[in-house]
């Protein structure tokens, strides 16, 4: 079997602050999108590809030229362009559902298949770059890197999920993200997948989780907590690792840094992964989805999962406290048969964990070290504050 990486491009310059149809519309790379390929490049020194294909647009080429190198051109092919937006094409969506407001609602009830006024549909664009993708294979005999666009890649990974094609806006696909496809070794397409849509790196740095909190409209005093959470989690996982555990200190750092970014939604833990999923972050995704209740019989080892959920189960607000009192405080919001039974839950399987870290490097200190006065409180933000920025 060959592998097929099907990579978005990386973040294109903003055409201003409004929501825009964009399809051939051609924009460079923002800096953002710069770095994005760059990670993408160093990403690909330990693989070996034969050869780097491009969409004609700009946001692509960059991106390719990124990956190939100084020891490989980019092939440029023009069926791995972006859908067509016909007279939507750079229109704001404001404007579109002003003047189209009939063809936006029946878009709306079936994105995948219902196009633009002279443009193409997710399904059409779909077909195109599977055309496109079987050109590439038979014109190589090894692994390819294949520089495209969003709307194709989600509408042909659609049909390799094989999802309706109406869910196409379920499909991860963000700036610099990877999905791994394989193919026959003779050249046909056969849609087998590996990952949809993943970013080169583990977990995002700083700023970009900053950015992040932003885009999901996070509340400073959530923040707070999520640093909170992550710098107790963090001490923990530096000593476990320095004990000879697999526990890795920075990824659990910056889930901590994210575990509460749908903290708004219903079933945070989950619609946060989601999120993060989207974003490119599947092994985040899976840390931050338990750390409200873990699955049955976690609460036995001591993981990445295991240590958000009792550093969360162990903070209240920016303070750390006993996991008695943690659970006194949220009591009295379980006002259901179902929700008091989930509270006794997370209660066990927080005394559990506990115990397993307590076992493994000694005694937890529950007290809050900087105190309860108004001034402490001042200095335990500004410090976390302070070590949450890096």
């Amino acid at each position: 079997m060959r592998t097929i990486y099907l990579i978005r491009h990386g973040e294109p310059e903003r055409t201003g602050h409004v929501s825009r149809c964009l399809g051939h519309t051609n924009l460079a790379l923002s800096i953002r999108g710069r770095k994005e390929s760059m990670e993408l490049a160093s990403w690909f020194k330990s693989r070996c590809v034969e050869a780097v294909y491009s969409s004609p647009l700009s946001r692509c080429m960059e991106t390719a030229e990124y990956i190939a190198g100084e020891q490989q051109r980019v092939h440029v092919e023009e069926g791995l362009v972006e859908l067509d937006a016909g007279e939507w094409e750079n229109m704001e969506f404001t404007e579109i559902r002003s003047r189209y407001p009939q063809l936006y609602e029946e878009r709306g009830r079936s994105i995948g298949t219902v196009p633009p006024p002279g443009g193409e549909s997710f399904a059409r664009g779909a077909e195109r770059l599977q055309d496109a993708l079987n050109r590439i294979l038979g014109n190589t005999r090894g692994d390819v890197a294949v520089v495209t666009h969003c709307g194709v890649s989600r509408g042909l990974m659609c049909g390799i999920l094989g999802w309706d094609i109406n869910r196409v806006l379920e499909v991860p696909q963000p700036y610099g993200g990877i999905s791994r496809i394989l193919a026959d070794d003779d050249g046909g397409f056969r849609g087998f997948y590996e990952q949809t849509g993943v970013k080169p790196l583990l977990y995002p740095d700083h700023g970009i989780c900053r950015r992040l909190s932003d885009r999901y409209s996070v509340p400073e005093h959530i923040r707070l907590h999520e640093a909170a959470v992550a710098r107790l989690a963090h001490q923990w996982a530096v000593r476990l690792k320095r004990l000879g555990y697999d526990i890795d200190p920075e990824l659990l750092r910056t889930a901590g840094l994210l575990h509460d970014i749908a903290r708004l939604k219903p079933d945070h833990a989950r619609a946060g992964a989601r999120i993060l999923r989207m974003e490119g972050y599947p092994v985040m995704a899976g840390i931050i989805q338990c750390h409200h209740r873990l699955e049955g019989g976690e609460e036995s080892g001591l993981t990445e999962r295991t240590l958000l959920f009792l550093a969360d189960k162990m903070t209240l607000e920016d303070r750390m406290v006993d996991i008695d009192e943690r659970f006194r405080q949220s009591a009295p919001k379980c006002t259901t048969p179902q929700a008091r039974e989930n509270h006794r839950l997370q209660y066990n399987q927080a005394q559990a964990v506990r115990h397993c870290l307590e076992s493994a490097m000694g005694s937890l200190e529950a007290a809050d070290a900087f105190g309860t006065s108004p001034q402490a409180s001042v200095d335990r933000k500004a410090r976390i504050r302070e070590w949450a920025a890096g």
